[in-house]
C-alpha cells in the first residue's frame, strides 16, 4: 500500500472493517498506515503478524471498538498505550438511593432517586448491546440496517451502535506476551469491555512460581474485577482456568519443547500451589456476575490428582444455582414494564492441556489414558458424546450436574479408598459428575482438546 498515491479521507471514508491478519509486516507498515485517515473504522484485526509494542499504527485505533491484535508480540505495554488512546473513560456505576437485593439480576434497572443527579449516571445513553464484529455476522448487519444502495445517504446513521464511538468493547489479546498484572491493570482501570479474550498469560511474581525451565501461567487475585459492580458490561471472557481452580499451569520454557505438563507439575499445581492461593483470594464465581454468558477457561489440564476436577463441578454446580436464582427472577418479573432478567453463564468452555505420564498411554481421541486401560479408554471415547466438542456442528446440552456438596463428598470417598495420589481422567470425572447429578444446568459444556482445531 503506497499512502501518497490516494486520497487518504476519500479512498477510506466507508472503510468499516479491516482485516489484514497473518499479512506480512512489511518494514513501513507503520508508517504507511498511520498516513492514512479513518474517520469511521470500527473493527480492525490484527493477528499473527508478529507485530511489537510499537508497530501499532495509532490511527487505526481512534474509533475503535473492536479490535483482534492476538497472536504476536505485545507485552503490557500494549495494554497501556490501549487504555490512552482507545478506551474510554470508565462507565459510572449505577447507583440509587433506594437499592434493591435482586439489582444484579436485570439488565436494565431504571434509578430511583430522591434528589436529581449532579454528575453522570449510568444509563442506556451511555452503553450499547453487544454488537457483532466478525465478518458474517458484520456484513449481515450492514445488508440489514446500511443504506448500501442509496448513494445520497452515509452507509450507516450516525445514531447506529455500530458507527458510535464508544471506544474499545471488544478486545482480543490472547496469545501475546502479557503478564497476569497487566490482565489485572485492564480490568482495573476499565469496566466498558464487554468482550475480553487474554487467554493464558505469564503468572507475576514469577519467582514465586519455581520449577526451573518453566513458565507460569496463571491468573491470581483478578475474580475481585469480575464481579458485577466492577465488570459492568462484560459478556464474553476468556482467560486462565486458575481464576476458577487457583491452579497454575507450568510449560516447558523452551518452545522446541512439546508444549504438555508432567505429572510432578501437575501434582504441585494443584496441591502446593493451589492450596497457597486459596488462602490468599476468593476464586470467581457466577453468582458474582449475573451478566456473563459465556466463559471460556485455558490451559485445563486433562487429568487431575482431584482438586482441580473438584472445583471445576463446584463451579458447574454454581452455574446451575445461578439458573435457578435467575428463572425465580424471571417468574416475579411479570409486569409489562419490568426490566429484563439476565440470560446467565449459558456457555462455559474448556480449552485442556496434555498431561504425560511416565509410561506411554494410549491415545483415545485426542489425549492419552492414564493406565493405558483398553476398558477406560472405550468408556473415554464414549464420554465424548455427552459433551460440545469445539468444532461440532451442532452442540449438545450438558446437565444434569452436581451438587456442591455431593461433588465434595464424592471426591473425598474416592481418594479415600486408595493409597496415595491417584490421576483422574477430568472428562471421565465430569461423565461421572453428569450421570450422578442432583440438579440440571441447562447451559452448553464444550470441551476442546489440543490438535481439534
Amino acid at each position: 500500500m503506497n499512502p501518497t498515491t490516494v486520497p487518504a479521507v476519500e479512498a477510506f471514508l466507508n472503510v468499516f472493517y479491516l482485516d489484514i491478519s497473518y499479512t506480512p509486516n512489511f518494514p513501513d507498515f507503520t508508517r504507511a498506515y498511520s498516513a492514512i485517515e479513518w474517520p469511521n473504522l470500527r473493527v480492525l484485526k490484527l493477528r499473527g503478524m508478529s507485530l511489537t509494542d510499537r508497530a501499532i499504527p495509532r490511527p487505526l485505533l481512534f474509533h475503535l471498538w473492536s479490535l483482534d491484535v492476538r497472536d504476536n508480540l505485545l507485552t503490557d505495554q500494549t495494554i497501556d498505550m490501549l487504555l490512552e488512546t482507545c478506551i474510554s473513560v470508565p462507565l459510572s456505576a449505577p447507583s440509587t438511593s433506594f437499592p434493591t437485593p435482586d439489582e444484579s439480576l436485570f439488565d436494565f434497572v431504571p434509578p430511583y432517586m430522591r434528589d436529581p443527579p449532579t454528575d453522570e449516571i449510568y444509563s442506556r445513553a451511555a452503553v450499547v448491546p453487544l454488537r457483532p464484529d466478525d465478518e458474517k455476522e458484520f456484513t449481515t448487519y450492514l445488508r440489514t440496517n446500511g443504506h448500501l444502495l442509496q448513494h445520497h445517504r452515509p452507509v450507516l446513521d450516525d445514531s447506529d451502535p455500530l458507527i458510535r464511538q464508544t471506544g474499545l468493547t471488544h478486545l482480543y489479546i490472547s496469545g501475546n506476551k502479557l503478564s497476569s498484572l497487566g490482565v489485572q491493570t485492564l480490568f482495573r482501570r476499565t469496566n466498558r469491555l464487554q468482550v475480553l479474550d487474554v487467554g493464558s498469560v505469564r503468572a507475576v511474581p514469577p519467582q514465586y512460581y519455581n520449577f526451573p525451565y518453566h513458565t507460569p501461567l496463571s491468573q491470581p487475585n483478578t475474580a475481585r474485577f469480575l464481579s458485577a459492580s466492577v465488570a459492568l458490561r462484560l459478556e464474553i471472557l476468556r482467560l486462565h482456568h486458575s481464576v476458577v481452580t487457583y491452579a497454575p499451569t507450568f510449560l516447558p520454557s523452551s518452545p522446541a519443547s512439546q508444549q504438555h505438563v508432567s505429572l510432578q507439575h501437575l501434582h504441585a499445581m494443584e496441591t502446593d500451589f493451589a492450596r497457597d492461593q486459596a488462602h490468599y483470594w476468593t476464586a470467581f464465581s457466577p453468582l458474582e456476575n449475573f451478566r456473563l454468558r459465556k466463559l471460556t477457561l485455558t490451559g485445563v489440564p486433562t487429568k487431575s490428582f482431584g482438586p482441580v476436577l473438584c472445583r471445576l463441578r463446584e463451579f458447574v454446580a454454581l452455574c446451575a444455582q445461578q439458573e435457578r436464582i435467575l428463572a425465580a427472577a424471571r417468574a416475579r418479573a411479570t409486569h409489562h414494564r419490568a426490566p429484563e432478567v439476565l440470560s446467565g453463564l449459558r456457555v462455559l468452555r474448556l480449552e485442556f492441556v496434555d498431561v504425560t505420564t511416565e509410561q506411554r498411554g494410549v491415545v483415545v481421541g485426542g489425549f492419552s489414558s492414564v493406565s493405558g486401560d483398553r476398558d477406560a479408554d472405550e468408556f473415554l471415547s464414549q464420554s465424548a458424546g455427552d459433551f460440545s466438542f469445539f468444532g461440532d456442528e451442532q452442540p449438545t446440552v450438558v446437565g444434569p450436574v452436581a451438587a456442591l456438596e455431593a461433588s465434595r463428598r464424592r471426591v473425598v470417598e474416592e481418594a479415600a479408598r486408595v493409597r496415595g495420589p491417584r490421576v483422574i481422567d477430568v472428562v471421565a470425572g465430569l461423565k461421572e459428575f453428569r450421570e450422578t447429578a442432583v440438579f440440571r444446568w441447562g447451559g452448553r459444556l464444550e470441551l476442546a482438546f489440543p490438535g481439534r482445531g
